[in-house]
């Protein structure tokens, strides 16, 4: 790879910051008579310097894999909250996505040898699906991917129906 001259170095610079090769052309201090020679400084830099625009994407882990990995970890995204619970909680008894993280109450046995705990308090994990985080990702995916929202609207369509039960239950 050949070294760059200042000009392509700033036009770089310029193109990752505003996306318009145009405008990175004005801003890299090229000259040129109109908009039209701007545009076509632009898009020749845009196919000459191609590699070097990768190259500084990939550095800063702005690849189109490294994209595609963090939208599909958001696509699938979880928010755990806690809650103070009065009364101590056998962790047995804890539905899934849910997590005892600690508890101020003893185990005690019954008269039948059951154990139950006595009174105290207990902290709980809850596992959540993090559905508004999710949908914004799947549209971000969308426009990413250059789909249409009819593409994906079945999967939009269920996040917004799970979002809004998760808001009618609070």
């Amino acid at each position: 790879m050949r070294k760059l001259s200042l000009k392509q170095r700033r036009w770089i610079d310029a193109y990752i910051e505003t996306g318009n090769c145009t405008e990175a052309a004005r801003r890299a201090k090229y000259k040129a008579k109109d908009d039209r020679s701007f545009s076509a400084i632009g898009l020749e830099n845009l196919e000459k310097l191609r590699i070097h625009i990768q190259k500084f994407l990939d550095e800063v882990g702005l690849s189109d894999e490294a994209i595609k990995l963090k939208i599909s970890q958001g696509m699938i995204a979880k928010k755990v909250i806690i809650r103070k619970i009065k009364g101590a909680v056998n962790p047995n008894d804890l539905p899934p996505g849910y997590r005892l993280i600690t508890t101020t109450g003893k185990l005690s046995f019954g008269e039948n040898g059951e154990e139950f705990f006595s009174d105290g308090d207990s902290l709980i994990e809850i596992e959540l699906e993090a559905l508004e985080i999710q949908h914004r990702y799947v549209s971000l995916g969308a426009e990413v991917q250059g789909l249409k929202e009819t593409e994906l609207s079945k999967r939009v369509t269920e996040l917004e129906r799970h979002i809004q039960s998760e808001r009618e239950r609070k």
